[in-house]
């Protein structure tokens, strides 16, 4: 189950690249929309040459609401595995490994990432669920029904809630990329990009390549040394996977395009003073993110791989 949100008729290149890769990897891809934009009849072609089921629905629940409207039109019997995916992320690479891990481990549901955010969970970017908890996550669904009370009840009651439910429900959980064994509690795709991208991660949040991230995500990774714009983190990722300029081009053109030029001039703007002015008159800018006790106290960051290694995460110095 894909959802995505439409502002126009038109399929990005980034959510075509993820349909292409997502349906390599199922039997069954169900592309859910916001039913008061209707695709082009280009696009509708394309799906219907791939084997993608199209499935318009009330913008309802966010995410969430769309995914319980496609996985309720089947019985948990229906399903050998259930994969819940939307287009907050852009995939630049293969899926193929990440399927084969999650088809692999013991773990009866997992995602590419967890987070220590509130209690531990899933993010909801991408949600792996095998049969053994099909039946549970279909109930889920049907018990919690439609959140229309906002994005926070949505996150505490699926995004969160479905996790704990499942834990409770004795149902094993399990990451790519886990921070189980840390304290860190901030979002992780966000914060710690640049270490799961050089360790393979197959896709980044779109918001850290359009400029819609937090400031202090901005901050951290300056701090770090890691990157100081999106186009760092873009660098970083055709560095790694060997992308052409017409390949980076199809799948984060468009994306970065859907930045507002006031939002493009205000990051231009911090990190002109954050690599010129500040240096110039001797400032050691301290980030606004480790102003508060909870980041002086976790420096502890622990991150662990797809083999149950750790992976170094790239830290602040101390000040």
């Amino acid at each position: 189950m894909f959802s995505s949100y439409l502002t126009q008729g038109e399929l990005p290149g980034y959510v075509r690249f993820y349909l292409t890769e997502l349906r390599r990897n199922v039997d069954t891809l169900v592309y859910l929309h916001n039913d008061d934009v209707q695709l082009s009849a280009a696009c509708r072609q394309w799906l219907g040459e791939n084997r993608i089921e199209l499935y318009p629905v009330k913008n309802e629940g966010l995410d969430f609401g769309m995914w319980g409207k496609g996985i309720g039109r089947y019985q948990a019997s229906d399903y050998s595995e259930i994969v819940l995916a939307n287009d907050s992320c852009i995939v630049f690479a293969s899926l193929d490994v990440l399927f084969r891990w999650c088809r692999s481990g013991s773990h009866d549901f997992c995602g590419v990432t967890d987070s220590n955010e509130k209690k531990r969970h899933l993010q909801s970017y991408f949600i792996f669920i095998k049969q053994t908890a099909a039946e549970r996550v279909l109930a889920y669904f049907a018990a919690q029904g439609i959140i229309r009370e906002g994005y926070e009840q949505v996150v505490n009651r699926y995004e969160i809630g479905l996790s704990q439910d499942l834990l409770d429900g004795g149902f094993r959980m399990g990451a790519y990329f886990s921070v189980a064994g840390s304290v860190f509690t901030a979002n992780p795709s966000f914060y710690f990009s640049p270490t799961l991208l050089r360790a393979g991660m197959p896709m980044i949040k779109r918001k850290l390549v359009n400029y819609g991230y937090p400031a202090p995500v901005l901050d951290y990774l300056a701090a770090t040394q890691a990157c100081h714009s999106a186009k760092d983190l873009i660098k970083l990722i055709r560095q790694k996977q060997g992308l052409s300029s017409r390949q980076v081009d199809a799948l984060f053109g468009q994306c970065q395009n859907e930045a507002k030029w006031s939002v493009k001039l205000k990051i231009a703007l911090r990190n002109f003073r954050r690599r010129y002015v500040y240096p110039l008159f001797g400032i050691q800018r301290t980030m606004r993110l480790l102003e508060h006790s909870d980041f002086e106290r976790e420096r502890g960051y622990r991150v662990t791989g797809p083999d149950g290694g750790e992976i170094k995460v790239l830290q602040p110095a101390p000040r």
